[in-house]
């Protein structure tokens, strides 16, 4: 008689995090989105609080997604916004949009990348960008429901 065992893989380290609320980045700033809300997280490896990093306990290739929304300020538009997936401080993946007859005041940009983590000490982050015609700040909006979100693919 042979004996059957079931094997059950899972697409864990998961997670996905959106903001409470709307965050304001600094005109021709590179800023961290400090996404502070979790729709998810599986394995407890997304800080929301502190370091807002992913920072995954599983060795593997991840799929990895970064969705935001960054609108100018009452008078303010947009002429260049970018986003980026961030692998232990260094720019890994970036979305970008620059506007050189019109001026936008909302644009949403879509990342998205499979990247290796090591387990133990590679993390992810979520920065935006936005340059506007005037020094000012400019708002990555909650409304719009920006999302940055990981989880490992089975391979």
């Amino acid at each position: 008689i042979m004996a059957i065992t079931k094997v059950t893989r899972h697409n864990t380290p998961a997670f996905e995090a959106y903001l409470s609320g709307d965050f304001t980045i600094s005109d021709n700033t590179n800023t961290k989105v400090e996404y502070d809300t979790e729709t998810f997280d599986t394995d407890g490896c997304y800080d929301n609080s502190t370091n807002y990093r992913f920072l995954p306990t599983t060795a593997g290739k991840y799929y990895v997604y970064h969705k935001a929304t960054v609108h100018g300020n009452a008078t303010q538009a947009l002429d260049t916004v970018h986003i980026a997936v961030r692998k232990n401080g260094t720019r890994y993946e970036t979305a970008m949009s620059t506007y050189t007859t019109q001026s936008l005041q909302i644009v949403t940009i879509v990342s998205n990348a499979i990247i290796d983590m090591n387990g133990t000490t590679d993390y992810l982050e979520g920065w935006a960008y936005a340059r506007g015609d005037e020094a000012t700040s400019v708002v990555y909006s909650a409304r719009y429901k920006s999302i940055f979100g990981a989880y490992k693919l089975i391979i």
